[in-house]
């Protein structure tokens, strides 16, 4: 008899086990690699979604400051800021020409440095007039450190702008190709903003 009580316990134990390892398997199925690619695909479909609509509304809040494209000035304006996208996404970098940059300077705000710091005109402020994107710099007392600071930190805005358009032009090629865009132009941005 106590030999049957130990066989008996050793086909439970194997019963339990056999019986455990088919919950286990459908409490977690096995990915299959048709579905994981399938599934795969569909994330990265969303995920340029997202980025398009991200850069939209970025380069769309962008153009509000924009005068209105329906008057001459707005127009001229389109014009300029579309050339410097295409010229720019042409060559894979922010294109900067010195007759587009505009440099102003004045008088830094009260921090350390004092009364010497409040007499100079220290403080740098670029714009860049296709875009209409102006960086001030006033960390440094002397304004030549000011201006090369500024005039970097306009180049790191212009580069993030630009990726703007890159990832339009990457993710929806039929719309925001570079010929779409010299094509369309003003038309395209009425649509953004």
């Amino acid at each position: 008899m106590v030999h049957k009580s130990e066989n008996y316990k050793e086909d439970e134990e194997l019963i339990e086990s056999a019986r455990g390892r088919k919950l286990r398997k459908k409490a977690r199925p096995r990915p299959r690699g048709y579905a994981l690619r399938k599934k795969k695909k569909l994330e990265i479909e969303r995920s340029r979604e997202n980025e398009v609509e991200l850069a939209e509304g970025k380069i769309a809040r962008h153009l509000a400051g924009f005068p209105d494209l329906n008057s001459e000035e707005g127009r001229i304006q389109a014009k300029k800021y579309l050339s410097w996208a295409v010229d720019s996404l042409f060559e894979e970098g922010p294109v900067i020409r010195d007759e587009d940059l505009e440099f102003k300077s004045a008088v830094a705000s009260v921090k350390a440095g004092g009364q010497q710091r409040q007499k100079t005109r220290s403080s740098v402020r670029v714009t860049h007039f296709p875009t209409l994107i102006s960086v001030r710099n006033e960390e440094e007392r002397n304004f030549e450190q000011n201006k090369k600071r500024a005039y970097e930190n306009l180049l790191d805005r212009l580069s993030e702008h630009l990726s703007l358009w890159q990832t339009l032009s990457k993710n929806s090629p039929n719309k925001f190709s570079l010929s779409e865009i010299e094509k369309r132009g003003i038309d395209l941005l009425g649509e953004l903003k």
